[in-house]
């Protein structure tokens, strides 16, 4: 451990060098496909220690953010490196190679990773001051930007208290004044520091004491989280067990299922959030392919897949919403599983209409929300298309939104699979 440790600064040169090397044989042999498989195996080693980052922050002189776990203490120095070079690397493909699209779906990532995981600190936050005097600092910030910075203050926040022992046994952790639009990805960084710390209590042991782990995390998000807000908090078990311990996705299915089926709803569209956010899945154009055909096939029923792939859409959605190209782009290249399958086509928009709706919540109906609902693709059929079986019902969705129907916790009941149709606790339907 300590030579990894000593060879950590080295290792980021050395896979820039990597990097540099892969990208100037797609420039040099238009080889995109064979060139990008070497990086993703590279990346793949590399995923479950940058995932297992998000358990803890980086400290800086003079402030108070979270101590790193194990992971963050070894790669949290040369993260912000890594996603650089990439999103450079990215940039500068969009504008030589064809594709250019799937090269912005890249960036996309790398830059909602950066903000996330440097949420304080693009806040000029020390984590000294009251969480609302840091949200004061991202008050002018870009709303794409500001998403992914709340999200991340509210992980260090909750990682700082986990490591202090200070997080209340109440919905006192967030104060109950917030502003709404502040609450769902404030929830979400939450969950991830409550998932990780889960990962951390379950160790190397396996199946044993997985069930009292997880009765755990399940008691402390409900009451840690602000009334109703506890499904937001838990939808990051999914995304955390499928990143740091696949080998216990089953096993935690099973016991959710043996509570509550709906927890296995949330369960898997954490899931499939995980899979669209994997850095195996995100260096190559075929990468997200991947990612759609493991969340059709790994759930080990009807309600887990529709709900991996109502997760996946979700991210695919949310990181994307600056470019509903890549969206758009996605949806059609699924559309030979999905026109077969309704009930996926279905999971599928499910998921976009429900990230449409949680930026509404969280930023408000502003320009990005806008160019998405007006985009259309060059083709005429396939802008008929898009519109059809995507825009139109987001935009009927989002009318509700803004005549109050989604307001408050009720945004809670977007972090799982929703058929059309269905009535939330006296609210219209979707």
């Amino acid at each position: 451990m300590l030579k990894l440790a000593k060879s950590a600064t080295g290792f980021s040169w050395a896979f820039f060098l990597f990097g540099v090397r892969q990208m100037t044989q797609i420039f040099a042999l238009g080889d995109s496909k064979g060139a990008s498989s070497s990086l993703q195996e590279a990346s793949r080693a590399l995923e479950v220690r940058l995932f297992e980052g998000v358990g803890g922050g980086a400290r800086r002189g003079g402030s108070s953010l979270a101590e790193p776990d194990l992971a963050g203490l070894l790669f949290q120095g040369f993260r912000l490196t890594l996603l650089k070079v990439l999103g450079q690397s990215a940039a500068l493909g969009g504008s030589l190679l064809p594709g250019t699209v799937l090269w912005q779906e890249l960036e996309n990532k790398l830059v909602a990773f950066d903000y996330f995981c440097h949420g304080e600190l693009a806040l000029g936050a020390t984590g000294q001051e009251s969480l609302e005097e840091a949200l004061a600092g991202g008050a002018a910030m870009d709303p794409y930007l500001g998403v992914w910075t709340r999200e991340g203050l509210g992980h260090s926040r909750a990682v700082r208290a986990l490591q202090e022992n200070t997080l209340p046994e109440t919905g006192d952790f967030l104060p109950g004044d917030l502003r709404p639009t502040d609450l769902v990805p404030l929830h979400t960084g939450l969950g991830l520091a409550l998932a990780g710390r889960f990962i951390e209590n379950v160790g190397s042991g396996g199946r044993k004491g997985l069930e009292e782990h997880l009765s755990d995390f399940l008691a402390r998000c409900e009451m840690v989280a602000q009334p109703g807000y506890g499904r937001t908090a838990r939808e990051a078990l999914g995304l955390m067990v499928r990143q740091l311990r696949p080998d216990l996705l089953m096993e935690v299915d099973r016991l959710l299922g043996r509570v509550d089926p709906e927890r296995q709803e949330v369960f898997w569209h954490g899931v499939g959030r995980g899979l669209y956010l994997s850095p195996s899945h995100a260096v190559s154009g075929w990468g997200v392919w991947r990612a759609f055909e493991e969340a059709r096939t790994l759930p080990p029923h009807e309600v887990g897949r529709l709900n991996a792939v109502s997760g996946l859409a979700w991210a695919l959605t949310l990181v994307n919403i600056t470019h509903p190209e890549v969206v758009e782009l996605r949806w059609r290249q699924q559309r030979q599983h999905l026109d077969g399958d309704p009930a996926l086509a279905a999971a599928f928009l499910d998921g976009v209409r429900a990230a449409l709706l949680i930026w509404h919540a969280a930023v408000g109906y502003e320009a990005y929300l806008e160019r998405f609902l007006t985009y259309g693709p060059p083709s005429i059929e396939a802008a008929e298309a898009w519109r059809r079986c995507i825009v139109q019902p987001c935009e009927a969705a989002l009318k509700l939104a803004c005549a109050g129907h989604w307001e408050g916790a009720a945004v809670a009941e977007l972090f799982r699979f929703l058929p059309q149709g269905t009535a939330l606790k006296g609210r219209s339907q979707l």
